[in-house]
């Protein structure tokens, strides 16, 4: 009997690559019939395939590629590094007049609202296309040639407030600007907040910083001595937040194709249970931290991890609702991963004095568990459903 011999294949991958989706790649990848292993770098945004060579390289590279257009639609892989565009890719935004907008639509809790103005959005005569991101609160249009771009702004507005007034709604326009928006995730501490807006007033080129904690918003006013990616990373040092490896392209407007995510996600039941323990988890979170005294750089990672939790669980639910099963189960199992790391975090916490508060940590604790151990069985559940022929 012979023995299959591997080949080395080296890809690239355009857009915007962090260490959780090289993870979850590598995870995909040897998934893929042909493939025997996977190893991506994120710094240098390169994929190293071992392939079957009894198996066709070319369909072997699609397959992966379509998963992995599956899960992001921004990214992309190729067989040799992206060139340098900057220079044709201004002038093709100049020429089409910035026609991508995008909206924060901070407090947006009521998912048929969102349907909605999704809806009233997309049937605008100024509007090519749109999506509401009901995960991420950001609605996402783009014009058509010759619309207004002041005017078809002032027209989604007046949608958003006619059908679910008292939003935070926040328009991203970067075009030449000297602003940087940071939204700080699950932000539960206010005597962090005020530490963390006092010490980004200090930092190199920012000329004023303003911290909204109430929509964990952090408003930075650029003086133009230095790029917005040395702000943000030495905000991110000053805070002592761990700095992501961002590529110049992170900082700059996505190309990215609009998603086709149906709005039955909305009402998927794994993503409706899962979306109310974390809350609770939130909820039980903040009163903790109120009553112990714990350091802001702990109560950081710990929402920073709750939030990547909340991301991966509605990626699952939203693979799951796709039939995408492969991807459903690497997004629950990353999901599991962040879970341990949070139970992990939990232990450095003491346990409050009060009866009330060593209560809300068994709760806390409760929910983690049960929450890791949904997503082990959805991601065994979602390996063992059968392949449709």
């Amino acid at each position: 009997m012979s023995t299959a011999t591997l080949t080395k294949k080296e890809l690239f991958v355009q857009g915007s690559l962090t260490t959780d989706v090289a993870e979850m790649i590598e995870m995909l990848a040897v998934n893929v019939p042909g493939v025997k292993s996977c190893n991506v770098n994120a710094s240098n945004k390169s994929l190293v395939l071992s392939i079957d060579t009894t198996k066709d390289e070319g369909a072997v590279i699609n397959e992966l590629s379509s998963l992995i257009k599956t899960m992001d639609s921004s990214l992309k892989l190729t067989t040799s590094r992206q060139e340098n565009k900057n220079n044709s890719k201004a002038q093709r935004k100049s020429a089409e007049g910035d026609k991508n907008v995008s909206i924060i639509l901070g407090g947006l809790n009521c998912a048929h609202c969102a349907e909605v103005i999704g809806q009233k959005v997309e049937d605008l005569d100024e509007v090519e296309m749109s999506h509401l991101n009901f995960v991420n609160k950001k609605l996402s249009f783009e014009l058509k040639d010759g619309a207004s771009r002041k005017l078809t702004i002032d027209k989604v507005i007046n949608i958003i407030d006619t059908t679910e007034p008292g939003l935070n709604i926040q328009v991203h326009d970067n075009r030449g600007t000297k602003e940087l928006k940071l939204k700080l995730e699950n932000l539960t501490c206010k005597q962090c907040a005020d530490q963390i807006e006092f010490e980004a007033n200090k930092a190199n080129g920012v000329k004023s910083a303003t911290l909204d904690f109430g929509n964990c918003i952090l408003d930075v006013e650029l003086d133009g001595t230095v790029s917005r990616r040395v702000v943000t990373e030495e905000i991110a040092t000053i805070a002592g937040w761990p700095i992501p490896k961002f590529d110049d392209e992170y900082f700059e407007e996505s190309d990215a194709e609009f998603s086709d995510e149906p709005w039955t996600l909305l009402n998927h039941p794994v993503y409706i249970i899962t979306r109310g323990l974390m809350r609770c988890l939130q909820e039980h979170l903040g009163r903790v931290i109120a009553e112990t005294l714990i350091s802001p750089i702990l109560v950081w990672d710990i929402s920073k991890t709750i939030g990547e939790t909340s991301f991966f669980m509605a990626l699952g639910a939203n693979s799951t609702d796709l039939s995408e099963d492969l991807l459903a189960r690497c997004n629950y199992k990353m999901a599991a991963v962040k879970l341990n790391e949070i139970i992990a975090k939990l232990s450095e916490i003491g346990i409050p004095e009060s009866e009330q508060g060593a209560e809300r940590i068994r709760r806390i604790n409760a929910i983690v568990f049960d929450l890791r151990q949904l997503c082990l069985n959805l991601a065994e559940q979602s390996a063992a459903k059968p392949k449709n022929l």
